[in-house]
């Protein structure tokens, strides 16, 4: 059982325990499944289908529909005869019409909980904290189509290739602000007399020291400026009212491989020794070079192995992470397998996050506190206590957030304080009144197979309440057993 919540979400309901546990995670890391969702939860009928084809923008449709949503916006601003507070209202139907992160947020939450892949979802989640995208004005509409469409894809490749794709996508080069990062000597600094314009060095900064290498490759700041003129020219305001007619002059048709050479900085570029071509194809060859050496396999093996094993991984368990990562080139299937073996091995404690703890507690008993695709946008029932957004927030890890590039803690003891605890008892509480769980606290002690210490805690109290939530907020249950 315990690899299960190391690695997964546990088993639904229904579900028999497997006789072979690493097969079991293998199959689930291995299931290509479709995003799936609820329809008429609030009919009481919990029916599990894949989303609508309407519900599952791709990037082109991001675009097209932030361009719209500023083009409303840009009316309602004209409009003078509106009430500030009219103004608000429909501001607010704009956005929610527009913006499909309410959307994504959703299959979020659904997936983990009603998929037959929970397992690959955990290794999502992690890679969605690695290159970590907090939400801005810029990024959120695009968000989805990152986590959904390229890392769930590129999990199933080499770490190289998910390190260009996610770093040329436009969520990422807006909320690192490389849509600002403008070469010196480029023709839009030699033409631009309105503006001073020139390099930000945000996103090459943390592809080296968060994404890759790590301080630990010895680089300086000459090579992160030089990693800055190799990204400069990558992305641009997409939303903008004229970005059509940007498309056309550039000849964009790729909105994730979007290279503007009017801003782009000619010339060869040296980064730790080596020099780079001038153009587009630099940006390639410079992330394969980082993703080929050493300090990076060392970097994210350990990061690995402190999100799914232990605090304090073993150098064993780090190293066989390692060896996996050079013999197979950075294939992230050979990498993450070998993380699931040695998960198997180590019985170490490893609290989980707070929403990998909800969708594991959600998932086992069957209770879900989300409401389904059809009613978005509808009047939140309990005072909006089941948007995903507010759940996020509740729990103290919202995905969507404002947040620092370096992501989420993956340490325990970081989310084992007084706070983060009081947090969780409130939402097991919420879980047991609202969730309609199928199992109770009861059955639940099997499913995770309890100690005698927390079988005695349940059953100190006649509460089926108050036994839920000391089942829930039990070691066995967040993992730090």
């Amino acid at each position: 059982m315990l690899l299960m919540h190391k690695v997964g979400f546990g088993l639904k309901p229904d579900e028999d325990m497997p006789k072979d546990a690493i097969g079991w995670a293998l199959a689930q890391l291995a299931n290509k499944a479709p995003q799936v969702g609820i329809s008429r939860f609030r009919t009481g009928k919990q029916q599990i289908e894949p989303w609508p084809e309407e519900f599952i923008f791709d990037l082109t449709t991001r675009v097209k529909t932030a361009r719209q949503l500023q083009r409303e916006l840009d009316k309602l601003d004209d409009d003078s005869g509106l009430s500030s507070g009219e103004r608000r209202r429909q501001e607010q139907a704009l956005r929610q019409k527009f913006q499909p992160h309410a959307h994504d947020q959703l299959t979020f939450f659904h997936q983990p909980v009603f998929g037959e892949d929970g397992v690959r979802q955990r290794f999502v989640q992690f890679w969605m904290n690695h290159f970590t995208v907090g939400a801005n004005s810029n990024s959120n509409d695009y968000a989805g189509d990152l986590f959904q469409n390229v890392m769930n894809r590129d999990i199933d490749g080499r770490f190289a290739d998910m390190a260009y794709n996610v770093t040329r996508h436009p969520t990422m080069l807006c909320y690192l602000d490389n849509i600002y990062n403008i070469g010196e000597t480029s023709e839009k600094a030699k033409n631009n007399k309105k503006q001073q314009v020139g390099l930000n060095d945000n996103l090459g900064r943390e592809l080296m020291e968060l994404h890759t290498i790590s301080p630990a490759a010895g680089y300086s700041e000459d090579d992160i400026r030089d990693a800055a003129k190799i990204l400069a020219g990558w992305g641009f305001l997409f939303h903008k009212k004229d970005g059509a007619r940007f498309d056309r002059k550039n000849k964009i048709k790729d909105y994730g491989d979007a290279f503007v050479t009017y801003h782009a900085e000619p010339g060869g570029k040296t980064v730790l020794g080596k020099t780079y071509p001038n153009g587009k194809k630099a940006l390639r060859l410079f992330i394969d070079d980082l993703a080929a050496m050493p300090e990076t396999a060392a970097h994210i093996s350990r990061k690995l192995c402190q999100h799914f094993i232990s605090d304090n991984p073993t150098d064993d368990d780090v190293n066989a992470v390692i060896a996996a990562w050079q013999r197979s080139d950075g294939d992230l299937p050979s990498v993450h397998k070998a993380v699931i073996e040695r998960a198997a091995l180590d019985i170490s404690p490893k609290m989980q996050w707070p929403l990998t703890w909800l969708f594991t507690l959600s998932r086992t008993s069957g209770g879900n506190l989300t409401y389904g695709w059809d009613d978005i946008g509808g009047k939140d029932p309990h005072e909006g206590v089941f948007r995903p957004r507010l759940i996020m927030r509740e729990l103290g890890q919202n995905i969507w957030g404002r947040r620092q590039p370096d992501g989420f803690a993956l340490d325990g003891a970081s989310w084992a304080t007084p706070e983060h605890m009081e947090r969780r008892i409130r939402m097991a509480s919420i879980m047991h009144r609202f969730g309609n769980p199928q199992l109770d606290a009861n059955d639940m002690l099997e499913r995770i197979d309890a100690s005698a210490m927390t079988r005695d805690l349940v059953a100190s109290t006649s509460d089926a309440r108050n036994k839920f939530i000391f089942m829930a907020c039990s070691r066995e249950m967040m993992g730090s057993v």
